[in-house]
């Protein structure tokens, strides 16, 4: 799962894309969206939630975000050096990708494709214009918003009050969506190095790699928080910002 430009790399603006292991398209969808495609299963030894697509149902829908996500969503890259290296990596590796230990691979490809973006927008004259704020005004209302960060996509959506002020958060960030690919990655390295009783002595080092390579950040992956605010006039009002949505 990633952001889908048109049909090229993209971190920021577009629709979330969904493939199959094959490669195959499944499904695209803005983000105000996510909730009605992504479904979040939950077990009781952990606080943690696992996103999954919600038309293959749990656990057929698991999905993986991150980097080697980006390269396999999109068709190709709109630069000379990034163009190169994407297709070096596949012609060695295949298409789609499927060896997370590729990430970091897949992770500096895309600086050189972000360092390429980057001297094209120095050189865009229309960089410098100062008129680039839009006035707002405060009024009740909902939104939502997505965005590819390192370790994958977030998204995240809000409702505001009349007064523009927070009354619900909704943020599902890239370590809670590979929350379960991360999990049957460590089992079937754990089951590789435990036999019989017999632990391999490089059972330590080969979880810690495959963790690694997913860049997880767990305290990320699940948190609630209850913000409450009183009024001064009232000393009655009370938000909640951030619910876990069931």
């Amino acid at each position: 799962m990633a952001i889908k430009g048109e049909d090229c790399l993209e971190f920021y603006d577009g629709e979330i894309s969904i493939k199959d292991s094959q490669g195959e398209d499944m499904t695209s969808f803005p983000s105000r969206d996510f909730r009605k495609n992504i479904g979040e299963a939950s077990f009781e030894w952990t606080l943690a939630r696992f996103p999954y697509f919600k038309p293959l149902g749990w656990p057929a829908g698991i999905l993986r975000v991150n980097s080697l996500a980006r390269i396999n969503v999109c068709k190709e890259l709109d630069t000379d050096e990034a163009k190169k290296a994407v297709n070096d990596l596949r012609n060695k590796w295949g298409h789609p990708l499927h060896n997370n230990l590729l990430s970091d691979y897949a992770r500096l490809i895309e600086l050189v494709y972000a360092s390429e973006q980057t001297i094209q927008l120095l050189e865009d004259e229309s960089i410098t214009k100062e008129n680039v704020r839009i006035p707002l005004t405060a009024r009740a209302g909902k939104g939502a918003g997505s965005v590819e960060a390192p370790r994958g996509t977030l998204v995240h959506s809000y409702e505001v009050d009349k007064n523009a002020r927070l009354s619900y958060v909704d943020i599902v960030v890239p370590t809670e969506s590979n929350n379960a690919a991360i999990n049957m990655a460590i089992k079937d390295v754990a089951s590789q190095c435990i036999n019989a009783g017999r632990i391999r002595q490089d059972l330590y080092q080969r979880v810690e790699t495959t963790i690694r390579s997913f860049d997880p950040c767990i305290s990320c992956a699940h948190h609630t928080i209850e913000i409450v605010r009183t009024d001064e006039k009232t000393n009655s009002e009370k938000d909640v910002l951030n619910r876990s949505p069931t």
